[in-house]
């Protein structure tokens, strides 16, 4: 009888005001006699949870009718099957409990692959479900509006204009000789007031000089001289906090503030995107996993890094010399976890793109101080082992 080696996955969500479900999310990769994938295939499935150990006492035990995907995966929420026990009566804290496993490939009840495995983590959310809920912290306070960019430097007005730097408004100042106001310029009619300026007070209008009607005050600082000639330009709007305003004036451009620009020019628009399952020699190897923009995820190099214990896995990792050309020019390759030497062994039983060899796997995720998870490609089962024993390494980076 062969038995058949699983990957668990339990999802279990928490609310502090709502029930938890009284259910488990589980998965396992079905395999017949001979080793082959029974992929797209509906399957017989007689799922018991044991307490103490592996031929223990069922507590529950229900039975599933599950059509398997492509890759042989079949996915179940155990809870929702057929079964004469209650699955909410489940003392998880009287620990600990198996999980075994019985399959008819035929779709029946005449179970021919058997497995059982140990619950190593407590499903949590069922298991804290008697705990008091939580209350909420205060609100957290509002921050403080950042300080207002200083003003810039006036701007050179229109041919032979100078704008004085720094004058109040008209004080003591005098107006260009033949100075013309420009058309809808600073001076110009239903201007807008700008933020704490100064009023100019008794200013001397220019020979010839025609003054314009109501003019708007200066933002954040005082006006400057009329220059002679010039044409006024449009007023900027002023600048929000931590941000100055943009002003034109003649052929001068004043920039003040010294606020960031981060809209509409967000640097996530500029990255590129990329797709599962395909190599890239700008990444340095083989995407096997990515999020949902598809401008990040994991990707795997292109060849293993040696054969050696756990702890010199970190000497092998980033030498340039166990890469190949692609890979060499990075030098943040790390070990991979779990779940991502999962992704690797699916890589390996879909056409092997990345050429990882039918052989044993460290990961990076540690089972206790001297003990780490591998991967068993050979057989697809996930083990923790000791060390300071040797096995193949192959390495993987985030981008």
């Amino acid at each position: 009888m062969k038995k058949i080696y699983t990957l668990l996955l339990f999802l279990l969500c928490f609310s502090g005001y709502a029930q938890s479900p009284e259910k488990m999310t589980y998965q396992a990769v079905v395999r017949d006699a001979n080793n082959t994938l029974l992929n797209n295939q509906t399957v017989g499935v007689k799922i018991s949870i044991l307490r103490s150990n592996i031929t223990g006492v069922s507590v529950y035990s229900e039975t599933q009718i599950i059509t398997s995907n492509l890759n042989g995966l079949v996915s179940m929420e155990i809870g929702s099957g057929t079964t004469s026990d209650n699955f909410s009566t489940i003392d998880w804290s009287i620990g600990p409990y198996f999980i075994k496993t019985e399959i008819d490939p035929t779709g029946g009840e005449s179970y021919s692959i058997i497995g059982t495995s140990q619950l190593l983590s407590v499903p949590f959310a069922l298991y804290a479900k008697s705990s008091g809920s939580s209350i909420p912290g205060p609100p957290g306070q509002n921050g403080v509006d950042g300080a207002d960019g200083a003003d810039g430097v006036d701007g050179i007005n229109g041919i032979n204009g100078v704008d004085g730097a720094d004058g109040a408004d008209g004080t003591n100042g005098v107006d260009g000789t033949n100075g013309v106001d420009g058309t809808n310029g600073t001076d110009g009619t239903n201007g807008a007031d700008g933020v704490d300026g100064v009023d100019g007070t008794n200013g001397v209008d220019g020979t010839n000089g025609t003054d314009g009607t109501n003019g708007a005050d200066g933002v954040d600082g005082v006006d400057g001289v009329d220059g002679v000639d010039g044409v006024d330009g449009a007023i900027g709007p002023p600048g929000s906090d931590g941000q100055g305003g943009v002003s034109l004036s003649g052929t001068g451009i004043s920039i003040s503030g010294t606020g960031l620009i981060t809209d509409p020019y967000e640097i996530s628009t500029l990255l590129p995107t990329y797709e599962l399952n395909t190599f890239y020699a700008a990444l340095g190897g083989y995407v096997i996993d990515i999020n949902s923009d598809g401008k990040h995820g994991v990707v795997l190099a292109m060849k293993d890094q040696g054969y050696d214990n756990w702890y010199n896995a970190n000497n092998l990792m980033n030498n340039p010399d166990n890469h190949d050309t692609d890979g060499a020019q990075f030098r943040d390759w790390r070990l991979p976890s779990k779940r991502e030497l999962n992704l690797m062994y699916l890589s390996y039983l879909n056409g092997n793109p990345t050429n990882l060899a039918g052989a044993t796997y460290w990961s990076s995720s540690e089972f206790k101080y001297d003990y780490a998870w591998l991967h068993y490609f050979f057989s697809g089962q996930q083990d923790d082992v000791n060390k300071v024993n040797a096995y193949n390494i192959r390495v993987v980076r985030s981008f």
